[in-house]
């Protein structure tokens, strides 16, 4: 299995996991997005931010990405 470090450097969380949890810090609520196969984490990571911040009019310092949802987990997994 690879470390953390190696899976977050080959841009592709999805081999891992199967999405991520947002943070809103103002509102202290928690969404879960996927990650969806073959796309940057970063890159999707940021499209949720953006998409938070177009729903709640809230800046980007607002929201940070805070829990990883393991792989088979998505429909199910309600948080550590």
């Amino acid at each position: 299995m690879k470390t953390f470090k190696e899976l977050f450097l080959e841009k592709d969380l999805s081999k891992q996991y199967d999405g991520f949890i947002l943070f809103n810090s103002k509102t202290k609520k928690y969404v879960k997005y996927p990650y969806p196969k073959g796309k940057d984490n970063r890159d999707v990571e940021d499209a949720a931010i953006r998409d938070q911040m177009k729903l709640t009019g809230l800046e980007r310092y607002y929201f940070s990405v805070v829990d990883f949802v393991p792989k088979g987990e998505f429909s199910t997994w309600g948080g550590k």
